[in-house]
């Protein structure tokens, strides 16, 4: 007799599917908008940026052409103040220009220039590059004078020639700076005005804090983005639990009645093969008598799995019931061994090695010491089973993880495939030819009728492992100990 075809298992409802796509549609169209959103304000500002800029380089010229056009009376000082052959301050003859009141005029006009809204530095250069006089009056010190030289070597050279130049402090920044030259009654540079501008501090605050904002509003799509996903996922598992429950109780429902009505005949079927094969052993022909016991075995070969199917159905249906009668404090080392210990008897040492370790003295938990090595034989017969005739091993291992008692069991077999792994805790579904598609379904159930979890893990090539999940529990003080003490079993 066949196996039923495996049900496939049941797809994401429709209707979180559509939520989870018109959620991550939306933050998508949220994040487009914001993009879009940002890249307008950052155009705007920029725009804005470059009127500031130009605004910025007219006034600078306007200052510059103030303070120098017409030439001032009191330029008369500056060719005397520095030596036309080194281009450097002559400094006994500024000294003595320095107790001059034309050079107190210097100072006062480069003073109330510097006092104009968005100016921040006003500095007059000799025609070679170093300062001579700052907007507050001071005469730098000559191991600052050539502070410029360096980094506006360029400028300086083209206001040496007569030719204002305007540049840029930083590519980041709008400020400018101009250098001017000023020229004497006879047209001849005999100075250099270097006036610095101020930056927009308004518009540079935005720019800043809606960059801010934009990597802010970035972070809040993304978290919005793994939570709707995260809150999706967990509604479609939710509903398709709700739905596999539903499922399974009408499923059992219906199998348990099928095989409550099928036993009856069947236990009469059985009684009638065995006085079949009874009554064919006083047939005289011994070749006859041969072929009538042959087909009495088959007849109680198959009767005997349709039996045992049918117990499977009874046990699937009642897993849970089962298990509340026939619960009690058990020590989970003990009785983990001793059921690794009897499976390893029947096992050929030439193709498997079973191991059994355990960081546990004793665990207690309150469980069917009979369910228990129920899950224990589905679990190692599938082990064993993966491996075939190939040379492999199969480990349990004990250990605590937080208030549970973790009990795993791996084999190094071929492992088990994505899509398969999916799907053998659904009920019914096997790869073998023999199996029902029951043992693995029935131990989840009783797995967590007891408050505890089996899972599975799997890569091609590198075998599986099956991880069982019981609540520990408090043994009271008139409960035996085990007497068995942990081992491995090679």
């Amino acid at each position: 007799m066949s196996d039923p075809n495996p049900p496939k298992s049941s797809s994401p409802p429709a209707a979180p599917a559509r939520l989870a796509r018109a959620a991550k549609l939306a933050i998508i169209a949220l994040g487009v908008y914001l993009l879009i959103l940002n890249v307008a304000v950052f155009a705007l500002i920029r725009i804005a940026f470059e009127a500031v800029d130009n605004e910025s380089a007219e006034n600078l010229e306007r200052l510059a052409k103030r303070m120098t056009e017409p030439a001032r009376d009191y330029f008369w000082i500056l060719p005397y103040t520095w030596d036309p052959v080194t281009k450097g301050v002559d400094e006994n003859s500024l000294e003595t220009y320095r107790q001059l009141g034309d050079w107190q005029n210097l100072v006062d006009s480069l003073a109330s220039l510097a006092a104009e809204p968005r100016l921040g530095h006003a500095d007059l250069l000799t025609p070679g590059g170093e300062i001579l006089l700052t907007s507050t009056g001071v005469v730098p010190s000559a191991e600052s004078r050539r502070r410029y030289l360096a980094e506006d070597h360029l400028a300086i050279e083209t206001a040496a020639r007569g030719e204002p130049y305007i540049s840029t402090t930083s590519p980041r920044q709008p400020e400018k700076r101009i250098y001017q030259p000023v020229r004497s009654r006879e047209g001849d540079v005999v100075a250099i005005l270097r006036l610095e501008g101020t930056a927009p501090r308004g518009l540079m605050t935005v720019r800043n804090r809606l960059f801010i904002g934009f990597l802010a509003s970035f972070a809040i799509l993304v978290f919005l983005w793994w939570w709707t996903v995260r809150l999706v996922r967990r509604t479609i598992d939710a509903e398709r639990a709700a739905a596999q429950s539903d499922r399974l109780r009408a499923l059992g429902t219906m199998t348990a009645g099928i095989a409550h009505e099928i036993r009856n005949p069947l236990g009469i079927i059985h009684l009638q093969i065995e006085e079949f094969r009874a009554l064919s052993k006083h047939i005289p022909d011994e070749r006859q008598q041969a072929e009538l016991l042959a087909i009495g075995d088959d007849l109680l070969k198959e009767t005997r799995r349709l039996k045992d199917l049918t117990q499977s159905f009874l046990d699937f249906t009642r897993a849970s019931s089962a298990l509340n009668k026939d619960r009690k404090l058990i020590d989970l080392v003990a009785a983990s061994q001793r059921t690794v210990a009897l499976w390893s008897k029947g096992l050929d040492p030439a193709l498997r090695t079973i191991r059994f370790e355990s960081q546990l003295t004793s665990a207690s938990t309150s469980f069917s010491e009979d369910r228990l090595r129920q899950i224990f034989l589905n679990l190692l017969r599938n082990a064993d089973e993966a491996m075939g005739r190939e040379k492999g091993a199969i480990t349990v291992q004990l250990e605590r993880a937080g208030n549970m008692i973790s009990i795993t069991v791996a084999d190094t077999g071929p492992g088990i495939a994505k899509e398969t792994l999916e799907q053998i805790f659904d009920p019914f579904f096997t790869t073998r030819a023999e199996g029902t598609g029951l043992g693995l379904s029935v131990s989840r159930a009783l797995a967590e009728a007891a408050g505890g979890s089996l899972t599975a893990s799997s890569e091609p090539g590198k075998g599986a492992t099956f991880r069982l999940l019981l609540p520990e529990k408090a043994r009271g003080e008139d409960e035996d100990r085990s007497p068995f003490p942990p081992a491995k079993i090679v």
